[in-house]
């Protein structure tokens, strides 16, 4: 059974009756909250065969792509992204220079007793 108390292969045709909706008792508030924000305008048509429409892509299909772009956060452009970001990178070093770049990399200064700097560590 799924938090909506319908079984989790349910058809949208098992939430109408005498064509209108006939949801379930919720069992927590996000559903309450998606069974609310439905308008009574929209009423259910059960001649219809239910259909999944990914509805942040363009064509109603999923892609990745199109999940990538709803959902990331587009910042200011900088002038060191190619420098990090290119199609032969190892992803691993990229990383660490994007932390650098970010002035986001764990360093240690290492020096002698007398408080001067010898080198630098650093921790990855």
């Amino acid at each position: 059974m799924a938090v909506l108390g319908s079984a989790i292969l349910a058809k949208v045709s098992s939430v109408i009756l005498n064509g209108n909706w006939h949801w379930p008792r919720p069992r927590n508030t996000l559903i309450q909250c998606i069974q609310n924000a439905i308008p009574s305008t929209l009423l259910p048509q059960i001649d219809i065969e239910d259909v999944i429409v990914w509805t942040i892509s363009p064509t109603g299909q999923y892609s990745t792509q199109n999940t990538r772009e709803a959902v990331r956060s587009k910042g200011e452009k900088v002038q060191w992204a190619p420098l990090v970001w290119f199609p032969t990178n190892v992803p691993k070093w990229a990383f660490i220079l994007w932390l650098a770049c970010q002035k986001r990399l764990q360093i240690e200064k290492v020096g002698d007793d007398s408080g001067s700097s010898l080198y630098v560590v650093c921790l990855l």
